[in-house]
């Protein structure tokens, strides 16, 4: 593949062109791209439920890889799921171009809140995540680590 098609896996692809091809409305910086392909089906010819979930949870990954500069090692602390929900407002069907996007609406001293929306000619459907930061060797919760904290409000344009 030639390195001008490769995109980076922390690569923030929403841009003004972007926004207004999906139809995007609201205070959004980060979003990726994805088509809905025949694994992501339902056997009424819809994408499945869970494909928005996957989506979703690469759009936080590359985020909070994006965040942190690199994804931690096993021996450091990274971010878990605690909670996740997410509400449809519209079916997509096989081919469906989307964009997804994230913004963390919440820091708080060891987790943090990320909201997700898909859309494709507007709004399909939305939810959140509680993410809550460990350390991956010892499963206890620890403080979000600085760096990310920074990025998070120079992105978000946090107070």
């Amino acid at each position: 593949m030639s390195d001008q098609l490769r995109v980076p896996v922390d690569a923030n692809e929403l841009t003004a062109v972007v926004r207004s091809a999906f139809g995007v409305e609201g205070e959004w910086h980060f979003g990726i791209t994805r088509e809905s392909g025949w694994a992501d089906m339902d056997l009424y010819g819809h994408v499945n439920h869970l494909a928005y979930l996957h989506w979703c949870q690469e759009c936080r990954n590359r985020y909070f890889r994006m965040a942190l500069g690199e994804w931690p090692s096993i021996e450091e602390i990274g971010p878990v799921i605690r909670s996740v929900e997410f509400t449809y407002d519209r079916a997509l069907g096989i081919g469906d171009r989307v964009l997804v996007t994230a913004r963390i609406e919440k820091l708080g001293h060891t987790s943090c809140v990320q909201r997700y929306a898909v859309w494709h000619d507007g709004l399909v459907g939305s939810g959140n995540a509680l993410c809550v930061f460990i350390s991956l060797r010892t499963g206890e919760k620890v403080p979000i680590p600085e760096n990310f904290r920074a990025s998070v409000t120079a992105l978000e344009r946090l107070g």
